[in-house]
């Protein structure tokens, strides 16, 4: 069962990306994303996580820029 798991946590980020996705299709954040932080509670996910996630859509083509100066935000472009 622990393999499950592990298995199961492995696979987080990329149903994150994908509900990220969406929600950036669904144009419900505009185009500025939340902060790391914020997405972290808003989708029960540590900001590694979100991390990952957000690499894996850059990966995809999704051009997203992360803004140091600003607290980890992130935009969309």
């Amino acid at each position: 069962m622990v393999h499950h798991a592990a298995n199961a946590n492995a696979c987080k980020h990329v149903w994150l990306a994908d509900a990220l996705k969406r929600d950036i299709l669904a144009e419900k954040f505009g185009q500025r994303l939340l902060g790391v932080h914020v997405l972290s509670e808003k989708y029960a996910a540590n900001f590694k996580t979100i991390n990952k996630a957000v690499h894996g859509l850059e990966k995809e083509g999704v051009k997203i820029y992360s803004s140091k100066e600003r607290g980890s935000v992130i935009f969309v472009a």
